[in-house]
Parts: structure tokens; sequence; C-alpha cells
């Protein structure tokens, strides 16, 4: 955004770089604070109809759940084939692009929608649950709409239009979690889901052409295509790695211990990945611009990853560890008595979304800079990890598969840490300091919550829950003002300037901040690695 004080801005390199970064930064936290109001309102509504179905339903209901979702999310990454990330990066992607991509998504969709009819009955006898033949068949017209609403997404995703992208994720749930909830009280079961998910696309479609003025034309571009697939096959590569980190300890799990036990660990997967979804989907549309933006410079690159990494974990420490505290009441309060066994399974896996909340942006910075095959070489460890996790502790239950799965993202986070150095030059050590004060102050939080739940353990459960969990983050709050107070200062202050929509603390202090924080990041990388021209860059 532009500065309108009469005050000259300082000349200079520092100057022109600051006003850039601080001006990309304003526009990427109004994204997110209209992504904060997409992600938490269709998170409320999809937990609404979410926690209707854990009461009216059995665990073995959601194991069936589960595996037609497994099934359904890989055939949804083979529609978008990492078509929308290379719309996002794509310098200036014209009509030929634009169209070339949505025509190709379109055909595949198509194929992919027969496959998905002839092959149902087959995923349905290897788990022998028949009615997964008819819901995989409904759900696969959802492969349609999504191919039709990609390309229009990506672009406003590249232009920062996420108020749109807001209206229309909170509109498209709302539709379809009225169409579930009506569905669920009926007594359909499972086919609330389907009338959910279906709902919910069809309505997205809709609102996404009423705000975007992308209309295919009749074209295919060959060049186009090759380019597309050129970026695309990497991103690819790796959303089939992520779908099987997501998916393969579901597809073990449900074959060696059945839909059964499956369905607990769906529940404490759930819950997990509805506060991860939270936290790492408010920025999730924002991030991979505003990396691409930066991509030419290795110094604000780092200098966006450490605000990002510090205000992520943060959120994300704090949380994880009061759902690890509060979920003995958390769960039957919110659920039901009856999940009772995903207990203890949720507690062990906050540790797991703890580090992915963290790293939740090594992927952006990877695509960013052209290396995708190097986020496909970090899914494919992490896929062979999850397999073996799963297949193991199986063996012995599903608390061991929970906590072989912590092992694996810990074990693997070092070699994340050694490909963002390598790309963008990142001083480790100062990477992993902005761990400390955020986690150090969840240890009294989380002793403050546990005594007031031993000193209310007659109390109502509700009650209780409360308690503690107003406890525990007033503490937390209190102990990271004293311990970290000039980071809590700049984050509000930044909050601030973005709402008044224009850079934080005015265009005099942001060159003094960026020249501190070159200061004390350059000694991480040499001089000759910091043009965009570096080899290491690429």
């Amino acid at each position: 955004m532009t500065d309108r004080t009469t005050t000259p801005p300082p000349d200079g390199p520092a100057a022109s770089a600051a006003t850039a970064t601080s001006g990309i930064g304003a526009r990427a936290l109004r994204g997110a604070a209209w992504s904060v109001l997409e992600k938490w309102g269709a998170r409320l509504a999809q937990l609404l109809v979410f926690v209707l179905l854990s009461r009216m339903l059995d665990p073995t209901v959601f194991g069936v759940i589960a595996i037609a979702q497994v099934v359904l999310d890989l055939v949804r990454i083979l529609v978008d084939q990492g078509f929308s990330q290379a719309l996002v990066v794509e310098d200036r992607p014209d009509r030929a692009f634009t169209s070339t991509a949505f025509w190709v998504g379109l055909g595949v969709s198509a194929l992919l929608t027969l496959t998905m009819f002839f092959t149902a009955p087959l995923v349905a006898d290897l788990y022998d649950e028949p009615q997964l033949t008819a819901v995989l068949r409904w759900l696969s017209i959802g492969f349609l709409l999504q191919a039709a609403s990609s390309v229009p997404q990506a672009l406003l995703s590249r232009e920062f239009r996420f108020r749109e992208l807001a209206v229309r994720r909170l509109v498209s749930v709302l539709v379809g979690g009225v169409a579930g909830v009506v569905l669920a009280a009926t007594g359909a079961g499972v086919w609330a889901l389907v009338g959910q998910t279906l709902g919910t696309t069809a309505a997205s479609v809709v609102v996404l052409y009423a705000a975007t003025r992308f209309r295919p034309g009749l074209a295919f571009d060959r060049a186009r295509w090759k380019g597309l697939v050129r970026f695309s096959g990497g991103v690819l590569g790796v959303d089939l790695m992520t779908w099987l980190v997501n998916n393969a300890d579901k597809l073990i799990v449900g074959a060696l211990l059945g839909t059964e036990a499956l369905g607990y660990y769906y529940v404490a997967w759930r819950i997990l990945m509805l506060v991860t979804e939270v936290m790492t989907g408010v920025m999730s549309g924002v991030a991979l611009p505003v990396f691409s933006r930066l991509k030419g410079d290795r110094d604000l690159t780092v200098r966006a990853l450490f605000r990002a990494t510090k205000l992520s974990v943060s959120v994300a420490a704090p949380t994880f560890v009061a759902i690890a505290v509060l979920a003995p009441d958390l769960v039957p309060v919110v659920f039901g008595r009856q999940w009772g066994e995903a207990v203890p399974l949720a507690q062990v896996l906050c540790l797991v979304g703890l580090v992915y909340s963290v790293t939740f942006f090594d992927r952006s910075v990877l695509y960013a800079a052209g290396r995708p095959g190097l986020e496909l070489v970090v899914a494919g460890l992490t896929a062979a990890g999850t397999a073996l996790a799963a297949a193991l502790g199986s063996l012995q239950g599903l608390m061991l598969v929970c906590v072989l799965l912590a092992v694996r993202s810990y074990g693997l986070w070092p070699v994340r840490i050694a490909f963002l150095r390598r790309v963008t030059g990142l001083p480790v050590g100062r990477y992993l300091l902005q761990w400390v004060r955020p986690v150090l102050a969840t240890a009294p939080a989380a002793g403050t919550g546990e005594l007031v739940r031993h000193l209310l353990e007659d109390a109502d459960p509700l009650l209780r829950l409360v308690a503690a969990g107003a406890a525990f983050a007033l503490v937390f709050a209190v102990v990271l003002v004293l311990v970290d107070r000039r980071f809590v200062r700049e984050t509000l202050a930044t909050v601030r300037a973005a709402a008044r929509r224009r850079p934080p603390a005015g265009a005099r202090a942001v060159p003094e901040q960026a020249d501190a924080v070159r200061r004390e990041t350059a000694p991480a990388a040499p001089a000759g690695d910091r043009h965009p021209s570096s080899g290491a860059a690429r």
C-alpha cells in the first residue's frame, strides 16, 4: 500500500525492500483476516455437523465414512493435478494458460468420475462394506464440480481477493451444512455426509463464478499445457505423497483392526485436523502468494518465514497442549461418552499436530522457489514412515500407532530444515529458538489447567471443561507477555496496522526494523548467494 504521510521515506534499497515487504505483509494480513472468517466460520459449521453425526452414529459407521473419504481424497488430487498452484505461482497467466488448465482439469475429472463408477464395487468388496458402492458413485459427481471451480479459485487467490473466497466458502459450507443436518435429523446416516459434500461443492461453484470474470475460452494451447505439466508434475507428486501421509494409516488400520477401531481412530484424527485446519487454513490461501512475491529476495523470504513460524508456534503450542490436558472432558462433553476410547489417542496425536502446524509454511517456501521436488522427497519419506508406523503399531493396538506417528513427525523434521536452509539460507539456530518462549509458556498453563480439573473433580464435566480451559488460556497469555513482550507488542501493532489498511508503524519505522533483521540474518548466507540469480536459489 502507498504511504500517504508527508514525511519522505528514506532512500536506498533497504527502504524500498522494507516498503515492499510491509505492503505485501499488510495485504497478506488483511487476506488472513478474511481467511480467519472463512476458516473459522466454515469449521464451525462443519464441526456442528460432525458433532451431530458423532452423537447419532456408532464408530463402525464412522469407519465406513473414513474409508470413503480416503478414496475420494485420492481422486480429488488427481482432478486438480497441481494446476491451481501453478496458476498462483505463474507471473502472468493469460487466457490461453487459464483455459488450457480448465479444459484439461475438466476432461480428467470426467474420466475419473467414470472410473469411480465402475471401481466402487471393488472398494466395497475389499472392506466388506456393501453400502460403499452407492456412496462412492454419488460422491464422484463432485469431481466435475471441483474441476470447474479450480481455476477461478486460483485466480482469486493470486490476486489476494480473499474476501470473495471467504464469502464463497462460508456460503457453500452453510448450504452443505444445512443439507447434512436435515438428512441426519431424518435418520439418513451416512447419506448425511453425501448430501453435505455435494451441496457444499455445488454452492461453491455458483458463488465462485459470480465473484470472478473468468470464463474458459474454447482453446487448448499445447505449449501452455506442457508448461503446466512441468511445474505441476512435482506438485502432483507431493500431493499424492501427502495423501499417503494422511491416509495410509487409515487404510492399514481399517484392514488390520476393522472398521470399529478405524472409527475411534478417525474421530481422534478428526478432532486434531479440525483444530489444525483452523490454524493453518487461515494462512493456507495467503502463504503461497506471499512467498511467490518474495521469491526474488532470500533475505525477505527468511524474514517472512520467521514471522509466520513464530506466530504459528505461539498459537499451536498452547492450543495442542490445552487439548491434551482437557481431552478427558472435551471429548465426552462435545462428542459423547461413547467416544471415550478416542481420548488417549487424541492426546498423543496433539504432538503430531504441533510440528505440522509449525512446518506448514515450508511447502509454500519451496514451491515459491521453484523446488517442489524437495517437498516431494520429504512427502515420500513421511508417507513411508506413516505406512510403517501404522503396520507395526496395528500389531499392538491404536495407541502404538499414534506414538509411532509422533516419532515419525519429529524424526523427519531435520530433513525439512535442511531443505529450507539449502533454498533460503535459513539460520537454523534462530529458527529453532522461536519455539522456546511459546513452548515454555505452556508449562505453567498446563499445570494450572490440570490443577483446576483436579479441584473440580466432582463437578459437572462441562463446568470443569470451561473452568480449566479459561484458567489455561489466562495463565498462558500472562506468561507469554512476561517472557516475550516484544513479540506480543509487534504482533498487535501489525494487526492494528493491517486493520487500518496501511503498513505497520509507518514508513519511517519499517526500514529500521528491516535493517535490524538484515543485520541479524546476514551471517546466515554468503553475500553471493543472496541474489535471485544464484544457483542455490534454483
